[in-house]
């Protein structure tokens, strides 16, 4: 027989954002999520691990996770990437992240779903602002799947170089915060902060800039970044989830038999964003031990609430979609100013 492969750092840091569980004697489930952080001492490996429920932080060996442990297998992956704009002696970086998705990459489509970009016009904003001409904010997010016709998607992409990268595995439940903590963002803070400052003098009001961590889309830092360009938005429309800015807890009762479903205005909100005639609901939180295939013969989505917290939603639907007779419904519970989908309104401030 020949000999086994040794196992190396970057063999190991592919699995960095992946998730493992292990059933302890109660019958509960402990998982453990692999930061990224690897010590090497005479070919033993010590890993950096989060408990995905306390937030505990602590290192074990890598042959403890791998004999003690079961992977879950991920949604896809993010890559983190520092990029060079150009090929001068002083290359200018910009910050690029890509999503993919796992079941695309296992058919060979290798064009991520999701591009996210510091140093690149915002095309969105155009539909915002009044005068086009003069528009100089920056910064986008986007999707395959919402990018106007007239940009080329690939474009989106483009650089020089690479100077960093960072792959992460997400799962449908992530946040952006949760890939955060996989990833060194000092390095990324570092890009950004250096991209604002160099920004400041053409700002068109310098002193805010200079005082402030957001100015004309430009982000002092990654957190910011992600959040001012709707990335979460974009990550639930990649996994097929529906964002909401409320509690949905607020707006579940529990019939007799113990399943949880809808109160009518939440019932009525969902008819409305999914277009049709919502007639029964059954709710139930999202866990990593619900087989999704179970529910391929049924009408459902996902919800993520305002609290994170993802639920699955299987509804019966009848009749016809009327939206008219619908929005007389919403109307009398006097409910629109509480259920809203979960969108950071980046263009608020912008002239309309």
């Amino acid at each position: 027989m020949g000999k086994e492969k040794k196992i190396t750092k970057q063999d190991i840091l592919k699995y960095r954002g992946y998730k493992f569980y292990k059933e302890k004697s109660d019958g509960s489930f402990e998982i453990l999520r692999f930061t990224g952080w690897i010590e090497s001492d005479d070919g033993e490996f010590s890993l950096s691990v989060m408990n995905v429920d306390t937030k505990f932080n602590f290192e074990i060996s890598y042959n403890e996770l791998k004999e003690n442990y079961t992977p879950i297998k991920p949604e896809g992956i993010a890559s983190f990437n520092i990029v060079y704009m150009d090929t001068t002696k002083d290359k200018l970086k910009d910050v690029l992240i890509l999503m993919y998705k796992s079941i695309e990459l296992a058919i060979g489509l290798n064009e991520p779903f999701l591009v996210c970009r510091q140093s690149i016009n915002d095309f969105f904003s155009d539909f915002v602002v009044k005068d086009v001409a003069n528009n100089n904010l920056v910064g986008v997010s986007c999707t395959r799947d919402n990018c106007p016709t007239n940009v080329d998607y690939k474009y989106l992409m483009s650089c020089s170089g690479i100077q960093r990268s960072d792959i992460i595995n997400y799962y449908k439940d992530d946040t952006m915060d949760d890939l955060l903590e996989c990833l060194d963002v000092s390095k990324y803070d570092k890009v950004l902060n250096q991209l604002y400052e160099d920004h400041i003098p053409y700002a068109k009001d310098i002193i805010a800039a200079q005082a402030g961590r957001v100015s004309d889309g430009w982000c002092r830092d990654l957190k910011t970044f992600l959040q001012i360009n709707n990335v979460m938005a974009d990550f639930n429309s990649m996994n097929n989830i529906i964002g909401i800015d409320f509690k949905l807890s607020e707006y579940l009762e529990t019939r007799e038999s113990g399943v949880k479903e809808m109160t009518d205005p939440a019932r009525l909100f969902l008819s409305e964003v999914l277009k049709v005639n919502v007639t029964e609901t059954r709710v139930t939180e999202y866990n990593y031990s619900i087989d999704m295939s179970k529910f391929n013969n049924a009408n459902y989505t996902l919800i993520r609430d305002k609290e994170n917290k993802l639920y699955i939603v299987v509804y019966l639907q009848s009749g016809q979609f009327l939206e008219d007779e619908l929005r007389e419904e919403i109307d009398k519970l006097d409910v629109t100013d509480k259920l809203r989908l979960a969108y950071y309104n980046k263009y608020s401030k912008m002239e309309k």
